[in-house]
């Protein structure tokens, strides 16, 4: 509902992301402006990403944590944009947020954004500031596909056993693009989902070989 009345002026079946990539990313950029938070540490964890830290006052030394991953099909959105979104949720259940900005797609593909996302963990391990025993990852569309790739890494690796994974709309398998069933789609359409997976994975979606750390659904 909330969306309801905007979504008269999307487009229909058209690929708004495919087909204006550029001018989506320069209206991000002037939305990050606005929307960022003057007052969060931003911490380069790599030479290509860098962390929002958001810790509400008042919290003990080490409470819990959050590693937020921000969505935009892997080839648009930024952490900043998310700052308001992930101060909420840091003051409601008491943690510490963290929120990684990772390089996106088509220019750079997979395992780029994974690669970011790991350092970042790595990063927030490394902390003697927070609960190692109540770490999440959270993160919507591609930002929770992210994670749930994240998450098998980490286990994979035996980096530290997490708390938990939020996956909220997650984009997980690249097959989706062979769906003949996606009807009336604004906004974020099949054409968009074709063209994300192609940039991210570098190879047609669907295509043989693609690992469970490019689709976590694999």
């Amino acid at each position: 509902p909330p969306v309801r009345a905007a979504s008269r002026f999307l487009p229909y079946r058209r690929g708004l992301f495919a087909l204006h990539l550029r001018t989506m990313r320069a209206g991000l950029a002037l939305t990050g402006r606005v929307m960022a938070l003057r007052d969060v540490e931003v911490v380069a964890v790599s030479a290509t990403s860098s962390v929002r830290v958001v810790r509400p006052v008042g919290l003990g030394y080490t409470p819990p944590a959050v590693l937020w991953i921000h969505g935009g099909g892997y080839v648009w959105g930024s952490a900043a944009v998310n700052d308001r979104a992930v101060r909420r949720m840091a003051q409601r259940l008491g943690i510490v947020a963290f929120s990684v900005d990772y390089r996106l797609a088509p220019e750079h593909p997979y395992p780029a954004a994974l690669d970011d996302c790991y350092t970042a963990l790595r990063w927030l391990v490394a902390r003697d500031d927070v609960d190692h025993r109540r770490i999440v990852l959270a993160g919507k569309s591609a930002g929770a596909g992210l994670v749930a790739a994240l998450a098998l890494r980490c286990t994979d690796a035996g980096l530290i056993d997490l708390a938990g994974q939020l996956l909220i709309y997650p984009m997980l398998d690249d097959r989706t693009v062979h769906r003949t069933n996606a009807v009336a789609a604004r906004g974020w359409t099949p054409e968009d989902n074709a063209f994300g997976w192609r940039s991210y994975l570098g190879c047609d979606p669907g295509s043989d070989g693609v690992t469970d750390y490019a689709a976590a659904a694999r």
